[in-house]
């Protein structure tokens, strides 16, 4: 069973085979499933063709092995991701991994909405991963954002001890939070949200500060940096606005991170 696109924001249940594995590659039973922006888009924007099968954020459950496969069983819990680089050409030797034409290439047939997906072989070989019994599928199911969150970090260029600035306190805000804290525990972060509910949160996952978006949160950002700005605004909200306040937000010579 798929969760099939129909055209447009159409979407339906439909019946398929199971994959078979073949040399390299693994067979999953669908465990938990995300939902990301970017499903969402291509449903919106209607960029998904019908008989397309969307979802990539998943943890499985390894249910059969292609020959020559090695280092999983039956049984075993996988987090993996969809694309892989090849890592050898120009745009990957250059560090723009995601720009490698190679990265393109979708490894889940047929997508993660479905109660069974086809790991192809260089996903399997570089990055399937076992977890650990300690991590619950409901926060294994975040390592293919956190690891999307994790990369604008570095490429943030941020130091140990640098202020950050997260726009937005939805899922991918607080993964902002939490990503920062684990990757730069001296680093100070400031989560910007006009949902009190949503600031309390960010507060208790480790916030030095939230503040409301405009002047307060301008106010709190120059409190912390005594004036300067942050030296990197994390932007996961979008549009015309949240751009604009990002660069409010910012010191001389800091970075905007577009997430949203």
């Amino acid at each position: 069973m798929v969760v099939a696109c129909l055209g447009g924001k159409r979407t339906a249940l439909e019946e398929r085979p199971a994959p078979v594995p073949g040399a390299g590659e693994l067979l999953l039973r669908l465990r938990v499933v995300g939902f990301c922006g970017t499903d969402l888009f291509k449903l919106d924007s209607g960029a998904a063709g019908a008989g397309t099968v969307l979802g990539h954020e998943l943890v499985g459950e390894v249910i059969a092995l292609g020959g020559g496969v090695t280092g999983f069983a039956e049984g075993d819990r996988v987090a993996v991701p969809h694309h892989v680089p090849c890592g050898t050409c120009h745009l990957c030797r250059c560090g723009n991994e995601t720009m490698c034409e190679v990265f393109r290439e979708n490894l889940l047939e047929p997508g993660a909405f479905a109660d069974t997906i086809l790991v192809k072989s260089r996903a399997t070989e570089f990055t399937a991963r076992h977890l650990p019994d300690h991590v619950s599928d409901e926060a294994a199911v975040f390592m293919e954002p956190a690891a999307c969150v994790l990369r604008g970090v570095h490429r943030a260029g941020m130091d140990a001890n640098d202020a950050a600035v997260v726009l937005g306190a939805g899922s991918m805000g607080l993964l902002h939070l939490l990503v920062l804290r684990a990757a730069l525990p001296g680093c100070s972060v400031i989560v910007v949200d006009p949902v009190a509910e949503r600031c309390a949160l960010a507060e208790k996952l480790g916030a030095r500060n939230t503040a409301t978006p405009g002047n307060a949160a301008l106010k709190a950002v120059r409190a912390a940096t005594g004036g300067f700005g942050a030296d990197a605004v994390f932007d996961t909200v979008g549009g015309n606005k949240a751009l604009e306040a990002a660069l409010g937000l910012t010191r001389q010579g800091g970075t905007v991170v577009l997430f949203a």
